[in-house]
């Protein structure tokens, strides 16, 4: 078999981030703008603190409209909702061990991050095009 593909070659080089202060309001519009279903979350020195997705927003959602918050949407931040544990993946690694490291794990998408520096996103859709462009299977 031929050289597999990095996740550098097949990752979203240009992608969403949100900062940590953006409000929740903002990010749901932003995220339906772009067509997306999550984003990174990075503080003021652009370091990965977090995912947000469109399961978070739908919690806040659901907590507004049933009164479980008191806290008015557009003073909900990011940070106060994004899911804090998150597993990163390096852009050196070839798509079937990054295949592995989805397996392990719920996410839809993971944060690529080389040297504590945000380079890139993935997400399982991605490695599956990877596989049909690359004729691996």
């Amino acid at each position: 078999m031929e050289k597999l593909p990095k996740v550098r070659d097949v990752m979203d080089k240009t992608f969403l981030k949100l900062n940590q202060s953006t409000s929740i309001n903002e990010a749901i519009k932003t995220l339906d703008k772009n067509k997306l279903f999550g984003a990174c979350i990075v503080n003021d020195n652009e370091e990965v603190i977090g995912i947000l997705s469109e399961k978070q927003c739908l919690i806040v959602f659901r907590n507004a409209i049933s009164g479980d918050s008191d806290t008015p949407l557009d003073q909900i931040t990011v940070k106060s909702v994004m899911y804090p544990e998150f597993t990163t993946i390096p852009s050196s690694i070839d798509i079937v061990e990054a295949t592995q490291i989805f397996m392990k794990h719920p996410f839809r998408r993971m944060p690529v991050v080389d040297s504590g520096v945000l380079v890139g996103q993935i997400t399982r859709r991605d490695l599956v095009r990877a596989i049909q462009k690359f004729g691996i299977i």
